[in-house]
């Protein structure tokens, strides 16, 4: 895996995300006022008046004291209002763009009176919300008088009232609405960035090691990616035809689809933390809740909205809470790339809980809170994937040692502790070689001339050491295609493909053995039997290349020691004496 193309990657798109976090405040800023030539933004506070037969809007837009402005938003409930919009003064007649947040209804009627008394009329339906709703899932309404506007009147139509009858309301400038809309699209561009490389990198990543949280890592991001393409705004722009409620009524989906691969990928990346059953079930019940009261909502809704909204948050605030004990848990008892990831979801768990106080009428709207879940999950994608490739290279590293352990176990496992040869169960394994290596071999079989003479007159220490001189002429003159192996007592063997040995081996090693120094009195030879043989994989193949190595080697004993003999049908070697 090439760590650092990644890397470099990632930085690059980080940077991305950081210009357009700081240019939401940079550049082109607006102010409150008059217009000096540069941009207009005006802030407006919306008061309110509940609908009621008979209203008329020009009459209310001269009847500023039947508004109320001080009642909270939220305590009103769903249903039909007037919302009274007074322009601060002095204002400009650049200032042509209004503009508010996206909320569950049916529509509205926008009325704009002006400094010179012409009203008009705007139909905004929640219906072909594309017309009109920009990056971000804000509305939009260009004012298409070149006069000042003095009061807007807004006639809101089946309102769900979750957060409120009318948020964010603002005049301004076309220049000031399209710098927002750039840094927001640069925005949402540097996340949808980088959750792509994200996506990318952790799918080659699972391909690697095979690690289920990268797959539910990968589900969280493709849900977040979802979630982004419908909440910013992008869905409605590609189909202006959608109706804006449906794309909010997507909106609650994805972002339960969110928080439930989020919630399986904590708990998979904390696998070795232990958690119990009760917990274990408590998680999947939490991550049912969430789909379900998602679903509840998507179906049901506008039937009972605002508990249909309360009973999806309070799920929310049930999956925060498996959360942390997750959190608390991994941080107690886990090492340090669980400590290392508790760190990481600091701030997308500050972000999202802000989100549920806003949810529950706790604290206010503004834009950050309203995509909590994009900063948050940029902040996790920043953080959270360094401590992944953190544990990833511990796991590579404990990966690396257990396999050379295992080598080590294996080599020692298949290795003849006296002499150091492999043993008989290597030879085996050897004498049974794959398809692509099936051919014709030669078995070559040794063994100690008197060796019991030896043991009787110089003890079995001198034995000893007699086997490991005899091994250490063989491994001393070994090429490397041959297997050598000590097959029991003061017997060995030798395999290898034919051809690939120059027959002077042969009469080298008996050569070599002849010249150790006498043990005991006793002079050391061998006895040596040659056969050549198909091995392909056979069992049978290989007993019979072994019958005729071992009546060689018994011909070689019967003759008077200290030779090689080949077995009669094979005489393409030479007997040695």
């Amino acid at each position: 895996m090439a760590w650092h193309g990644f890397w470099t990657v990632w930085l690059r798109l980080a940077a991305l995300m950081a210009l357009a976090l700081a240019g939401v405040s940079g550049p082109a800023r607006a102010h409150d006022g008059i217009d000096d030539g540069g941009p207009v933004r005006l802030n407006l506070q919306p008061c309110i008046k509940a609908a009621v037969a008979g209203d008329r809007a020009a009459a209310l837009l001269r009847d500023a004291a039947a508004f109320d402005c001080t009642t909270g938003q939220t305590e009103f409930g769903p249903g039909d209002y007037w919302v009274r919009l007074d322009v601060p003064g002095p204002a400009s007649p650049a200032a042509r763009n209004l503009r508010w947040t996206s909320l569950w209804q049916a529509g509205a009627t926008v009325h704009v009176a002006y400094d010179d008394g012409i009203i008009t009329r705007y139909a905004v339906p929640a219906a072909n919300s594309g017309r009109y709703v920009h990056i971000g899932g804000y509305f939009t309404l260009p004012l298409r008088r070149d006069s000042v506007a003095r009061t807007i009147l807004f006639e809101v139509r089946d309102s769900g009232n979750m957060r409120g009858i009318l948020l964010g309301p603002t005049l301004a400038s076309s220049d000031v609405i399209a710098g927002i809309d750039t840094r927001r699209a640069a925005l949402y561009g540097g996340f949808v960035g980088l959750c792509l490389a994200l996506l990318a990198y952790n799918i080659m990543m699972w391909r690697a090691i095979r690690e289920r949280y990268l797959l539910a890592y990968c589900a969280m991001v493709v849900a977040a990616l979802a979630y982004a393409f419908t909440s910013s705004a992008t869905l409605a722009q590609l189909v202006p035809a959608i109706d804006n409620n449906l794309r909010l009524r997507i909106n609650y989906v994805l972002l339960a689809a969110t928080a439930m691969a989020a919630l399986w990928f904590v708990r998979l990346f904390f696998d070795t933390v232990a958690f119990s059953r009760r917990f274990d079930r408590a998680l999947v019940g939490g991550m049912a809740l969430v789909g379900a009261t998602s679903l509840g909502f998507a179906l049901l809704a506008p039937w009972q909205i605002g508990m249909l909204d309360t009973v999806y948050t309070l799920s929310f605030a049930a999956v925060f809470a498996l959360g942390l004990v997750m959190f608390v848990k991994g941080w107690r008892t886990g090492g340090q790339a669980e400590r290392l990831f508790v760190v990481a979801w600091l701030l997308p768990v500050a972000f999202n809980l802000l989100r549920m106080l806003h949810s529950l009428g706790l604290i206010a709207h503004n834009f950050w809170i309203d995509n909590a879940t994009l900063v948050a999950m940029s902040a996790e994608a920043l953080l959270a994937s360094m401590v992944m490739a953190h544990r990833i290279r511990f796991m590579r590293a404990d990966r690396d040692a257990a396999r050379a352990d295992e080598k080590e176990a294996r080599l020692l496992a298949d290795t003849d502790e006296l002499t150091g040869l492999a043993n008989r169960r290597a030879l085996m394994r050897s004498a049974c070689p794959a398809p692509a290596e099936a051919g014709q071999y030669r078995l070559i079989l040794i063994d100690i001339d008197h060796f019991k003479a030896i043991n009787d007159s110089a003890g079995h220490s001198a034995g000893d050491a007699v086997l490991q001189k005899v091994a250490g002429v063989i491994r001393a003159a070994m090429r490397p295609e041959v297997i050598a192996a000590r097959i029991g007592g003061e017997e060995f063997a030798l395999l290898f493909p034919t051809g690939n040995v120059d027959r002077r081996y042969y009469s080298s090693l008996l050569a070599r053995i002849r010249a150790l120094p006498p043990v005991g009195g006793q002079r050391v030879t061998i006895s040596m039997g040659a056969a050549n043989g198909w091995l392909g994989g056979s069992e049978g193949e290989w007993l019979a290349l072994y019958r005729a190595a071992d009546a060689a080697l018994y011909e070689a004993k019967r003759t008077g020691r200290n030779r090689l003999v080949v077995a009669p049908r094979y005489r393409d070697l030479p007997e040695v004496a």
